[in-house]
This record gives structure tokens, sequence and C-alpha cells, in this order.
């Protein structure tokens, strides 16, 4: 769905199973990643219309744009799938540290981090070249259920969902290192960075 400044609500139909996680190219394109159908929906939000679905297989979930790019992890697999954002030619297929139940682009674009639910790590990579910089742990394993990833504004601190454990990591990008857990929530996901004034 799509919400207005005014309030208005306006939905746009995948036609797929599974529609969860979206990434957004500008204000002019949405790319949804449709987990029971192996495929990610192309949207235009102008006309509020469906282009196309593609491809990717397995189960997408995690999504992110970055260089013109689209980048989408696979809940069954340990692989990250890269596409053309506007062709929609399959660039690249990554073998990366887990499961990407999450996949988020840096600030800057230069960087796409994945989160891994079975792992408990995190994999960087790099957005033009599609290549692997490097894989750390953070919540280690799968109980801690290691799921929603965000950049900080600045890009130099990545923050991680660790729902079973009521936690969210901080850590620090350029070395991997979790600088401390900050107590929240149960079954805390969800996560957004602002400053305050």
């Amino acid at each position: 769905a799509i919400v207005e400044p005014d309030g208005k609500i306006t939905s746009i139909a995948t036609g797929q199973q599974g529609s969860h996680m979206v990434a957004l190219l500008g204000e002019e394109r949405a790319y949804v990643a449709n987990i029971g159908s192996g495929t990610f929906s192309v949207l235009d939000l102008k006309t509020n219309t469906k282009l196309r679905d593609v491809t990717t297989g397995g189960k997408p979930e995690g999504i992110a744009v970055a260089g013109g790019k689209v980048f989408v992890g696979d809940l069954s697999a340990p692989r990250l799938s890269v596409f053309d954002a506007t062709t929609y030619e399959k660039l690249a297929e990554l073998t990366i540290d887990g499961n990407a139940i999450r996949v988020i682009a840096s600030p800057d674009g230069k960087t796409v981090a994945t989160s891994h639910v079975d792992t408990g790590s995190i994999t960087l990579i790099d957005a033009a070249t599609h290549s692997v910089l490097r894989s750390f742990p953070v919540s280690g394993n799968s109980t801690a259920t290691q799921v929603t990833l965000i950049w900080s504004g600045d890009g130099k601190r990545l923050y991680a969902a660790e729902t079973m454990r009521n936690q969210i990591a901080e850590i620090d990008a350029e070395t991997g290192k979790v600088l401390r857990r900050i107590d929240v929530g149960k079954n805390g996901d969800g996560l957004a960075v602002t400053r305050i004034p």
C-alpha cells in the first residue's frame, strides 16, 4: 500500500505469493520480494501499476537497490542475486555466509549488507563490482533470530535486531566488531535510525 501525504491510501496488487519486503528506486519504482513465488515484482509508483515479475528462484525476502541494481537475498540458500534495475538482466549470483533474510544498501550506495537468520552473521558486498568484501559473526547462531538490519546515517555503524534475545546489536561496519547490545522490547524486529535534535 502507498500512503500519500494527505492520507490517501493506494494499493498495487502483485498477484504473487508472500509479497513482503520493498526496495525503492527514487519515487518512481518499487521492487517487491515475493517469498512464495520465487520472484520480485516491479511497480511503477507514478501510475500505480505493476510492470512485471522477475524470477529469482528460491525464497526471496530481503531486497535492496544500489547503483542501478537490485540485490535479492534467499531464505532457502546462502546466495545473493544481482539484477539490472532497468533491464532486469541477471548480472551475478554470489555465495554469501548465510541465508539473507534482510538486504540493505549503505547511505552512499557503495556497500550492500545482508543479515543471515540461520548463521547470525553479516556479509558486506561491493555494490559496483558485486564482490564479497567480508563476512563477520554478530549473533553467531540461529537462536537469536537475527533479522532486520539498518545502517546509521553516516554509514559507520550497522544495527541488527536480535529478535529472540530482545536486543539490538550495534556494530562497527569497518571492523565487524559488536560495540554494544541494547535491550529493547519483546521480539523487536523493525528498526529505524533518527537524529534527536
